[in-house]
Protein backbone atom coordinates (compact mmCIF):
# COMPACT_ATOMS: atom_id res chain seq x y z
CA UNK A 1 0.00 0.00 0.00
CA UNK A 2 2.79 2.42 0.78
CA UNK A 3 4.15 2.12 -2.77
CA UNK A 4 0.84 3.42 -4.10
CA UNK A 5 0.52 6.12 -1.47
CA UNK A 6 4.13 7.33 -1.51
CA UNK A 7 5.68 6.28 -4.83
CA UNK A 8 8.35 8.97 -4.49
CA UNK A 9 9.92 6.89 -1.70
CA UNK A 10 10.65 3.99 -4.05
CA UNK A 11 13.05 3.36 -6.91
CA UNK A 12 11.69 -0.16 -7.44
CA UNK A 13 9.71 -2.95 -5.78
CA UNK A 14 9.82 -6.71 -5.39
CA UNK A 15 6.50 -8.54 -5.22
CA UNK A 16 6.18 -12.20 -4.37
CA UNK A 17 3.08 -14.41 -4.29
CA UNK A 18 0.70 -11.62 -3.44
CA UNK A 19 -2.17 -9.51 -4.71
CA UNK A 20 -3.19 -5.86 -4.92
CA UNK A 21 -6.84 -5.87 -6.02
CA UNK A 22 -10.28 -6.91 -4.76
CA UNK A 23 -10.83 -10.64 -4.51
CA UNK A 24 -14.49 -10.86 -5.52
CA UNK A 25 -13.63 -12.54 -8.83
CA UNK A 26 -11.68 -15.28 -7.02
CA UNK A 27 -14.38 -17.25 -5.15
CA UNK A 28 -12.03 -20.10 -4.24
CA UNK A 29 -9.64 -17.72 -2.51
CA UNK A 30 -12.53 -16.00 -0.72
CA UNK A 31 -13.80 -19.38 0.52
CA UNK A 32 -10.33 -20.23 1.83
CA UNK A 33 -10.13 -16.88 3.64
CA UNK A 34 -13.55 -17.44 5.21
CA UNK A 35 -12.46 -20.82 6.54
CA UNK A 36 -9.22 -19.48 7.98
CA UNK A 37 -11.07 -16.49 9.47
CA UNK A 38 -13.73 -18.72 11.05
CA UNK A 39 -14.06 -19.09 14.84
CA UNK A 40 -13.17 -22.80 14.63
CA UNK A 41 -9.95 -22.13 12.74
CA UNK A 42 -9.24 -19.27 15.15
CA UNK A 43 -9.50 -21.76 18.01
CA UNK A 44 -6.97 -24.03 16.30
CA UNK A 45 -4.60 -21.14 15.60
CA UNK A 46 -4.82 -19.65 19.07
CA UNK A 47 -4.65 -22.83 21.12
CA UNK A 48 -2.49 -25.11 19.00
CA UNK A 49 -0.51 -22.75 16.75
CA UNK A 50 -2.06 -24.71 13.89
CA UNK A 51 -1.38 -22.22 11.14
CA UNK A 52 2.35 -21.88 11.83
CA UNK A 53 2.84 -25.58 12.47
CA UNK A 54 1.06 -26.54 9.27
CA UNK A 55 3.10 -24.20 7.09
CA UNK A 56 6.41 -24.91 8.79
CA UNK A 57 5.93 -28.64 8.30
CA UNK A 58 4.93 -28.24 4.66
CA UNK A 59 7.13 -25.39 3.43
CA UNK A 60 9.57 -26.36 0.75
CA UNK A 61 8.19 -29.88 0.67
CA UNK A 62 8.77 -30.28 4.41
CA UNK A 63 12.52 -29.87 3.92
CA UNK A 64 13.20 -26.95 6.26
CA UNK A 65 16.02 -27.36 8.74
CA UNK A 66 15.07 -27.38 12.41
CA UNK A 67 16.62 -23.92 12.88
CA UNK A 68 14.54 -22.58 9.97
CA UNK A 69 11.35 -24.07 11.44
CA UNK A 70 12.19 -22.52 14.79
CA UNK A 71 12.68 -19.11 13.16
CA UNK A 72 9.15 -19.27 11.70
CA UNK A 73 7.61 -20.54 14.96
CA UNK A 74 9.48 -18.14 17.25
CA UNK A 75 7.23 -15.08 16.92
CA UNK A 76 4.13 -17.15 17.71
CA UNK A 77 5.34 -18.92 20.84
CA UNK A 78 2.99 -16.80 22.93
CA UNK A 79 -0.72 -17.48 22.39
CA UNK A 80 -1.59 -13.78 22.21
CA UNK A 81 0.72 -13.32 19.22
CA UNK A 82 -1.13 -15.99 17.25
CA UNK A 83 -4.31 -13.92 16.99
CA UNK A 84 -2.56 -11.72 14.43
CA UNK A 85 -2.60 -14.56 11.91
CA UNK A 86 -6.35 -14.96 11.97
CA UNK A 87 -6.95 -11.21 12.15
CA UNK A 88 -4.96 -10.80 8.94
CA UNK A 89 -7.30 -13.13 7.07
CA UNK A 90 -10.37 -11.51 8.61
CA UNK A 91 -9.14 -8.08 7.56
CA UNK A 92 -8.67 -9.16 3.95
CA UNK A 93 -12.32 -10.21 3.82
CA UNK A 94 -13.32 -6.68 4.85
CA UNK A 95 -10.85 -4.74 2.70
CA UNK A 96 -12.69 -4.40 -0.60
CA UNK A 97 -12.58 -0.59 -0.69
CA UNK A 98 -8.93 -0.51 0.33
CA UNK A 99 -8.04 -3.05 -2.37
CA UNK A 100 -9.93 -1.08 -5.06
CA UNK A 101 -7.97 2.01 -4.03
CA UNK A 102 -4.69 0.09 -3.89
CA UNK A 103 -5.11 -1.30 -7.39
CA UNK A 104 -5.87 2.14 -8.80
CA UNK A 105 -2.89 3.72 -7.07
CA UNK A 106 -0.52 1.01 -8.29
CA UNK A 107 -1.80 1.32 -11.85
CA UNK A 108 -0.74 4.97 -11.64
CA UNK A 109 2.90 4.02 -10.87
CA UNK A 110 3.30 1.85 -13.95
CA UNK A 111 6.78 3.22 -14.62
CA UNK A 112 8.15 1.57 -11.46
CA UNK A 113 10.65 -1.25 -12.09
CA UNK A 114 9.27 -4.38 -10.44
CA UNK A 115 10.67 -7.84 -9.88
CA UNK A 116 7.94 -10.46 -9.60
CA UNK A 117 8.82 -13.72 -7.83
CA UNK A 118 6.23 -16.49 -7.84
CA UNK A 119 6.24 -20.22 -7.20
CA UNK A 120 4.35 -22.57 -9.52
CA UNK A 121 2.83 -24.50 -6.62
CA UNK A 122 1.32 -21.45 -4.94
CA UNK A 123 -2.38 -20.65 -5.21
CA UNK A 124 -1.59 -17.07 -6.23
CA UNK A 125 0.36 -18.27 -9.26
CA UNK A 126 -2.35 -20.75 -10.19
CA UNK A 127 -4.94 -17.95 -9.93
CA UNK A 128 -3.06 -15.95 -12.57
CA UNK A 129 -1.87 -13.20 -10.26
CA UNK A 130 1.62 -13.13 -11.77
CA UNK A 131 0.09 -12.22 -15.13
CA UNK A 132 -2.08 -9.61 -13.51
CA UNK A 133 0.98 -7.96 -11.93
CA UNK A 134 2.83 -8.20 -15.23
CA UNK A 135 0.03 -6.23 -16.90
CA UNK A 136 0.00 -3.74 -14.03
CA UNK A 137 3.76 -3.06 -14.20
CA UNK A 138 5.13 -2.93 -17.78
CA UNK A 139 8.67 -2.48 -16.43
CA UNK A 140 8.73 -5.88 -14.74
CA UNK A 141 10.98 -8.89 -14.70
CA UNK A 142 9.52 -12.18 -13.58
CA UNK A 143 11.12 -15.10 -11.82
CA UNK A 144 8.95 -18.21 -11.72
CA UNK A 145 10.31 -20.96 -9.51
CA UNK A 146 9.17 -24.39 -10.64
CA UNK A 147 7.90 -26.41 -7.70
CA UNK A 148 8.04 -23.52 -5.21
CA UNK A 149 5.13 -22.86 -2.87
CA UNK A 150 3.95 -19.69 -1.10
CA UNK A 151 7.41 -19.04 0.33
CA UNK A 152 9.70 -19.22 -2.71
CA UNK A 153 12.58 -17.84 -0.68
CA UNK A 154 12.76 -21.22 1.01
CA UNK A 155 12.74 -23.09 -2.29
CA UNK A 156 15.76 -21.52 -3.97
CA UNK A 157 17.18 -18.52 -2.11
CA UNK A 158 20.35 -18.46 -4.24
CA UNK A 159 18.35 -18.17 -7.46
CA UNK A 160 16.23 -15.38 -6.00
CA UNK A 161 19.33 -13.52 -4.80
CA UNK A 162 20.93 -13.80 -8.24
CA UNK A 163 17.71 -12.57 -9.88
CA UNK A 164 17.53 -9.58 -7.51
CA UNK A 165 21.13 -8.63 -8.19
CA UNK A 166 20.73 -8.90 -11.96
CA UNK A 167 17.41 -7.02 -11.96
CA UNK A 168 18.82 -4.25 -9.76
CA UNK A 169 21.94 -3.85 -11.90
CA UNK A 170 20.10 -3.82 -15.22
CA UNK A 171 16.72 -2.28 -14.46
CA UNK A 172 17.09 -0.12 -11.38
CA UNK A 173 20.65 1.10 -10.85
CA UNK A 174 21.02 2.24 -14.46
CA UNK A 175 17.63 3.98 -14.56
Amino acid sequence: GVVGRRPEWFRAAIISNSFAWPLAEYPGIVRFLKVVASPFFGFLIHNFDFFTRYFVNNLNGGQLLDAEKEAYRGPFRQRAARRVQQELFKSILHSHDYLVDLEQRLLAVDNLPVLLVFGTEDATYKAGWLERFQAMFPRHRSLVLEGADHFPQEHDPAQILAAIREWWAKDVAEA
